[in-house]
């Protein structure tokens, strides 16, 4: 099978410029960029579908749109063509949020960056507020959690040595299951997020953070987070901030509808949920608690838990 775009270039020497259809737009479209680390710090849709696409060498930008554009509604990169080929995953899985620090013999200077993890290219730095009348430069380096990697200039950009990037990309052995509530060092602050996906290819768990995706690396997480820990940390009543109410409530959702997906809840499933949490098992999964589980709610030190399982218990015994 030859593809329009190959029966319409002529023949010679091509470039590969790396797409993006905009499946997700109401009147769909296509971007294209010159190198994959440009489409990869774009953020886009989720069901948006990256692609790489062979173009003639010499074509110029409005040549490139419309190959680009026959590709993208023609789905050519679903028909299993040379010159065109969808590429797995979102940009938005590739980029992850680093620090730059630039080490002088006047002192350290550390700013925001981002880092693409498929190409190693170190982008959106940050302007700094300090070093301005620093001389002497020793070492350019990003920081990801406990690890400093040095970086290279790369044009106006920097980029991560194929030694170091591989080093990033280590297979790791601990599982981060979606709904999990964790702590991550996000530029030297400690944040809790919630997993939305588990490590991928390029070792990076996809984290939600207040409502935006993040990528982080292993190093960069600090530890688990349960609802019952997070609670546990402000015992004084109206001691927790607004900010961590707010993360409270998502951990507990996160929690509580995981442990719906479970075929049955056993009492070990209930040890890292706070107070509300326990409530909203009783209330809504009593069903799938096991003899030990419906036991330890019904027992519960909490009298509003204790409560909610008494009331479905009365009606499961109603019911049957």
């Amino acid at each position: 099978m030859t593809s329009k775009l190959a029966s319409e270039k002529s023949p010679g020497p091509t470039q590969t410029v790396h797409c993006v259809a905009l499946e997700g737009e109401t009147a769909g479209g296509v971007d294209w960029y010159r190198d994959a680390a440009s489409r990869s710090a774009k953020r886009h849709h989720a069901t948006d579908v990256c692609f790489d696409l062979d173009v003639p060498q010499g074509a110029s930008r409005d040549e490139i749109t419309a190959l680009a554009d026959q590709a993208a509604w023609g789905k050519w990169y679903d028909a299993g063509l040379p010159d065109c080929r969808k590429v797995a995953g979102t940009p938005s899985e590739h980029v992850m949020e680093v620090d730059f620090m630039s080490v002088w013999e006047e002192g350290n200077v550390t700013s925001k960056a981002k880092l693409d993890l498929a190409s190693g290219r170190v982008f959106d730095i940050a302007q700094a507020g300090e070093g301005e009348d620093y001389v002497k430069l020793l070492t350019e380096n990003i920081v990801i959690g406990t690890k400093v990697i040095p970086v290279v200039r790369d044009g106006d950009s920097y980029r991560v040595s194929a030694d170091h990037l591989a080093t990033l990309k280590g297979s790791q052995s601990a599982k981060y299951e979606p709904g999990t509530g964790i702590e991550v060092d996000f530029h030297g602050k400690p944040v809790i997020g919630i997993v939305k996906a588990d490590f991928n290819a390029l070792n990076e768990v996809l984290v939600n953070v207040a409502g935006t995706v993040y990528g982080f690396h292993d190093t960069q997480i600090l530890r688990t987070v349960t609802s019952n820990v997070l609670a546990e940390r402000y015992p004084v009543k109206g001691s927790m901030p607004p900010a961590v109410v707010q993360q409270l409530y998502a951990l507990r959702e996160a929690e509580v509808e995981r442990l719906s997906q479970h075929d049955v809840i056993v009492v070990g499933d209930l040890q890292g949920l706070d107070r509300g949490g326990r409530c909203m098992v009783a209330s809504e999964l009593f069903d799938k608690c096991d003899h030990a589980s419906r036991h330890a709610l019904l027992h519960d030190e909490h009298p509003h838990v204790r409560s909610c399982a008494a009331i479905s218990k009365a009606d499961l015994q109603t019911v049957s």
